[in-house]
């Protein structure tokens, strides 16, 4: 299965560069923006790309205004009209101030079928051609406010920490999968499937299905 990866949109960026597109009334960044990520969408369905991860710094700037939301949303839009399956980790410039919201919360909030936000550490799963499951392990701006540390050392070694306790949930989900499907141990695969969340709770991660 083919996954594709996008980073630092930066939707709203440039604008002293641009000017007023007297058609939309959108500064021609903000259009030069969009036009580029459709144009990279375009090329992820011809290549027979499933999954795509936006890693982050989806706005320019911690307020972005309407339009650059609505710029987007309908990039994303489009991207699953097509049939792509959408997650978006959470960048420094999508973190607002508060910690507990972000920029791209909304898609969170409205529970947008096919998209899927990570603002904390998380597990995506996906499907490939062959039913098999895909665990990709997701991972959001931090720091070492962020992670309750005094240093960014020690920031570091949390974050070492929570990274290491996912690749072993991974792997449980993978086995699970593999129990369930494969030797039909019903029991035993939700046996797992149950210490990993419970596991996942504690570690304060996220885990799509």
């Amino acid at each position: 299965m083919k996954i594709g990866i996008i980073g630092d949109t930066h939707f709203g960026a440039g604008y002293n560069l641009g000017k007023l597109d007297p058609r939309t009334q959108f500064n021609s960044r903000l259009i030069d923006f969009t036009d580029t990520f459709n144009q990279i969408i375009d090329m992820f369905v011809e290549r027979d790309v499933k999954l795509v991860i936006i890693t982050g710094d989806v706005f320019e700037t911690r307020h972005p205004t309407s339009a650059q939301l609505n710029a987007f949303s309908k990039c994303v839009q489009g991207a699953i009209n097509k049939g792509l399956e959408i997650a978006i980790v959470v960048g420094n410039h999508d973190q607002q101030r508060t910690i507990s919201t972000t920029t791209v919360d909304i898609f969170d909030s409205l529970e947008t079928p096919g998209i899927s936000v990570y603002p904390n550490f998380g597990i995506h799963t996906t499907r490939d051609e062959h039913g098999n499951n895909i665990n990709c392990v997701l991972m959001p701006y931090r720091d070492r406010r962020m992670m309750g540390t005094k240093t960014n050392a020690d920031a570091i070694k949390e974050i070492e920490n929570k990274l290491k306790e996912l690749h072993k949930i991974r792997m449980y989900l993978d086995a699970a999968k593999a129990k369930v499907e494969y030797c039909h141990n019903v029991e035993v695969g939700v046996a797992i499937y149950n210490y990993v969340y419970s596991k996942l709770q504690k570690l304060s991660c996220t885990y799509r299905n």
